[in-house]
């Protein structure tokens, strides 16, 4: 892995478009009620979609993937989509609420939580999850949740 400028520029781009995202949301949601902003909001989506599948490389990347796969590998698929349909929708609820510089600084927690489960995965599961705990590399883990949580905390408090 390494990064060059089209890494650089590709990074920039979805960044910003992730910025917008956020912000026409926001403003979509003070303006109509959360039901009503969630479904132009995804009928948005729908049509953004639409733009992409004109290109014909994107369409290609899209429905050239593999069909072939296991029941245990389609459960696990289905359950994260779903999962994350849920999480989703719970982010929206919340940008309709709250601050959205809040809610995304909050959702640097998730780190922390990524960071448990692979640790007691590793010790109770290792078959299933073999993660790399030397003291280098958690004390890199502990200082980025620390940052995470100290920028939480400014948010919070300004």
């Amino acid at each position: 892995f390494s990064i060059n400028k089209k890494f650089s520029l590709y990074s920039i781009c979805a960044a910003i478009f992730f910025a917008l995202m956020f912000f026409t949301s926001k403003l979509v949601f003070m303006e109509s009620s959360f039901l009503n902003g969630f479904i132009w909001l995804r009928v948005g989506t729908i049509l953004s979609v639409f733009f992409v599948m004109l290109f014909p490389s994107a369409r290609k990347s899209i429905f050239e993937s593999p069909l072939n796969v296991s029941d245990r590998i389609s459960l696990a698929f289905i359950s994260n989509k779903a999962l994350s349909a849920l999480a989703f929708f719970l982010l929206n609820f919340s940008i309709s609420r709250g601050s959205v510089t809040v809610i995304n600084a909050l959702q640097g927690v998730e780190y922390v939580f990524v960071f448990l489960l692979a640790l007691i995965f590793s010790f109770l599961k290792p078959e299933v999850l073999k993660e790399s705990f030397t003291a280098e590399a958690t004390l890199q883990k502990i200082f980025g949740i620390a940052l995470i949580s100290i920028g939480i905390a400014i948010l919070l408090v300004f």
